[in-house]
């Protein structure tokens, strides 16, 4: 992720002007050193203006997080109104954009969260609740949606992708930010499964940002460090349990 003002424009390029603030998600293929940097060479295609209600540090802490919810209950799981989707993780970074954009589909949302979060991810949307930590998060899904859900965005890894397919219907979709499950015994529930590989995105990226001036999607709270602290920043990260995002600012006035 990363957000600035663009410093120079490229030949060709239209809708754009120095000076603009703007924010881009960065992949290895399109920008090889990362965006822990002063100056990143960015597409014109994957950059959009940031959205007019935040600062340039929020929207660093947006771009991969909402791109990957939007595309993989969008683009992937293709979420309608009037469907039900579990989304792991409620509180996290992507969960956080995930359960306003499944609210914004018209779904009902279901997530796992902690009990410390369960009003976090509330006030986000979420609908029902499910306490990983004291209860068997399968038997309660299965509990709140008996015919099973539509859709299941999951980011978690590890046993969670298998023991989702508990929990979907048959015809419905499960989405895998992590390893997918395998493709037969997704087929033998039914259930069709995708392996999100975010791409970056313009075009979507301006939507999300209409979406949160709008004010249907919250931007999540961030923690400001600077750039010379990136290696505590990454430690922190790899803590996990980060309510929202970690921002590094290049420059003190950033």
């Amino acid at each position: 992720d990363a957000a600035g003002e663009i410093a120079e424009l490229g030949e060709g390029v239209d809708g754009f002007a120095a000076g603009d603030a703007v924010f881009t998600y960065c992949r290895r293929e399109t920008l090889h050193w990362g965006g822990y940097a002063e100056y990143l060479p960015m597409d014109a295609r994957h950059v959009a203006p940031i959205p007019q209600t935040v600062s340039v540090m929020q929207a660093a802490a947006i771009p991969l997080a909402a791109l990957t919810a939007w595309q993989a209950l969008v683009d992937h799981a293709r979420l309608e109104r009037g469907q039900n989707v579990l989304i792991h993780a409620g509180a996290g970074g992507v969960g956080s954009f995930a359960i306003p954009i499944a609210k914004h589909c018209g779904a009902t949302v279901l997530t796992t969260a902690s009990a410390a979060n369960a009003d976090y991810v509330r006030s986000l949307g979420a609908d029902i609740v499910i306490d990983y930590r004291a209860q068997d998060w399968v038997a309660a899904a299965k509990r709140h949606c008996p015919q099973g859900v539509d859709a299941v965005l999951e980011c978690l890894g590890g046993q969670v992708p298998v023991q989702s397919l508990d929990v979907i219907r048959m015809g419905g979709v499960i989405v895998c930010l992590n390893e997918p499950v395998e493709e037969a015994a997704a087929a033998a529930r039914g259930v069709r499964r995708h392996r999100l590989f975010v791409t970056p995105d313009g075009e979507d990226l301006r939507e999300i940002a209409r979406l949160i001036d709008a004010g249907t999607l919250p931007v999540p709270p961030i923690q400001v460090l600077p750039l010379a602290e990136a290696a505590r920043a990454m430690e922190l990260s790899k803590a996990g349990h980060i309510r929202g995002k970690l921002v590094l600012a290049v420059r003190e006035s950033a």
